[in-house]
């Protein structure tokens, strides 16, 4: 089932610890499923990710940017957020500021916990798919930079903010690409000697 995360009200007073729990409202116990977020960085300084491992630490939404993340989660929507949380920050002179409250701005989750028998880690699966999926609908809509490799997880768009009218499109383009891997998963499971 395809669901919409929007933006919960009051989660900019929310500690930290808390954050993930506030965005993923009734839907932080689904099991595994894709998602595709929007996040926004108001912010003069860039936005990275992975705090403790500085080989591995990218920036993730640059300063006065935006980015698109489509992804998986497997061991729930609530773990995948509470990564999100610990993880997003700003690197001040004398601090770390987190920076998941502030920068999220909606996005769709597509629960796969039921209705994909017969297929071992549906998310697994599906998620090449979700990902290039919205990778064209940004491309399409000439949203993203160009200056950054064609296999990123984070797709950097062009300008800080999401235009409003992409919203309805985008909403839509999300349900379509949810019900063609129904499509697809509801092959899966028949068994090749029924042909």
């Amino acid at each position: 089932m395809l669901h919409e995360l929007p933006i919960p009200a009051g989660t900019q007073s929310v500690p930290n610890k808390e954050a993930h729990l506030r965005v993923a409202g009734e839907h932080a116990t689904c099991a595994q499923g894709l998602y595709v977020f929007l996040f926004e960085n108001a912010d003069d300084l860039d936005v990275w990710d992975n705090p403790k491992n500085a080989a591995r630490r990218k920036v993730v939404i640059p300063s006065r940017g935006s980015s698109l993340k489509a992804g998986k989660f497997e061991k729930g929507l609530g773990v995948r957020l509470a990564e999100y949380a610990a993880h997003l920050h700003r690197r001040r002179q004398d601090r770390t500021e987190w920076a998941f409250l502030d920068s999220f701005r909606g996005g769709y989750l597509f629960d796969m916990t039921t209705g994909f028998g017969g297929i071992p880690s549906p998310a697994a699966v599906f998620e090449r798919y979700w990902v290039e999926c919205f990778n064209a609908f940004a491309a399409q809509h000439s949203l993203l930079r160009t200056a950054q490799k064609a296999r990123s997880e984070w797709r950097h768009l062009r300008g800080r903010t999401w235009p409003d009218e992409l919203r309805p499109r985008f909403a839509s383009y999300t349900d379509v690409a949810a019900q063609r891997i129904r499509e697809m998963a509801a092959i899966a499971p028949l068994h090749p000697g029924q042909f």
